[in-house]
């Protein structure tokens, strides 16, 4: 692995010069597809870097990955499914970045039960390494709709990815399936 440039793509990451550390982690994730660290870091800065879409593409693929590794070309109940997908965190990382997309939808209709911006700015800076606590209300809101959106569109049928090409070709999927915005929209 290319140490030297997965150093580069944190240090990059730590200053705050995402632009630099995504193009780097995208090279990374070309030669490494399976490297779910790869597709989390693209996801964080994609995230912090303002661009939702990509970070939900980023964090679906991680668990995607996750899943795969999971439950390795065998037959998956649908309660496996939900205990998999309940014991993992990426399903908040989804909910949040679907959250940070339809901010414009959400925040009026959401803030009876919780401060939206003030739990974005900390959700940010959780992603910045630095210390912070997400509302309860917000977590498990934005745990819920991870939950469901990957529920409903994780294509449980081609889990198992094979080789490079199958990685690819589901990374594509997630990219196309996350700029659908009518698909996505939680209003």
């Amino acid at each position: 692995m290319s140490l030297s440039k997965r150093n580069d793509a944190l240090e990059h990451f730590r200053q705050g010069n995402f632009a630099k550390a995504i193009k780097l982690y995208l090279e990374l994730r070309v030669d490494y597809p399976l490297d779910t660290d790869i597709h989390t870091a693209l996801a964080r800065i994609f995230y912090l870097n303002r661009q939702f879409e990509k970070s939900l593409q980023s964090y679906m693929m991680t668990l995607h990955l996750c899943a795969s590794a999971h439950f390795q070309n065998r037959p998956i109940s649908g309660e496996e499914k939900s205990k998999f997908l309940a014991s993992s965190s990426f399903t908040t990382h989804i909910g949040c970045s679907q959250v940070a997309l339809d901010m414009n939808n959400l925040k009026s209709r959401l803030s009876k039960h919780f401060d939206v911006e003030k739990n974005l700015n900390i959700y940010r800076s959780i992603l910045m390494n630095k210390p912070g606590k997400l509302d309860d209300e917000y977590l498990i809101f934005c745990n819920s709709i991870g939950h469901h959106l990957y529920e409903r569109f994780i294509e449980w049928d081609n889990l198992q990815l094979k080789n490079t090409n199958d990685v690819m070709a589901m990374v594509k999927f997630y990219e196309s399936l996350c700029t659908e915005e009518t698909n996505f929209t939680l209003s």
